[in-house]
């Protein structure tokens, strides 16, 4: 019986857990992290897109997008982690924000 304790007891902490974090990558600081983390993995993904379609013969015009989107995974890459902090103080003020805006 105290077997069945603990387990049940372990299981609901773990369930409790993962509803904290599936809360925390719904709100706006959430977001951020997520994207943040994601950058180096994104990047790459875009160098590559960006090799594959020159080697293909489009031109830089063609590209135009890419090129941007990598440029703004490059500042998330590199200044990723300055933002983080900032960005739970930014999620309050814009939350209260956009709340006042609807009353």
């Amino acid at each position: 019986m105290a077997f069945y304790k603990i387990r049940t007891g372990l299981t609901i902490e773990k369930t409790k857990q993962k509803n904290k974090t599936i809360k925390h990558e719904q709100t706006f600081e959430g977001t951020i992290d997520k994207l943040i983390d994601n950058a180096p993995d994104n990047l790459k993904q875009i160098d590559s897109e960006i090799a594959t379609l020159r080697a293909k013969g489009c031109t830089d015009d063609q590209l135009k997008r890419l090129e941007q989107e990598r440029s703004l995974l490059e500042y998330a890459t590199k200044y990723g982690e300055i933002v983080k902090p900032i960005a739970k103080p930014l999620s309050k003020v814009l939350g209260k924000f956009i709340g006042g805006l609807g009353n």
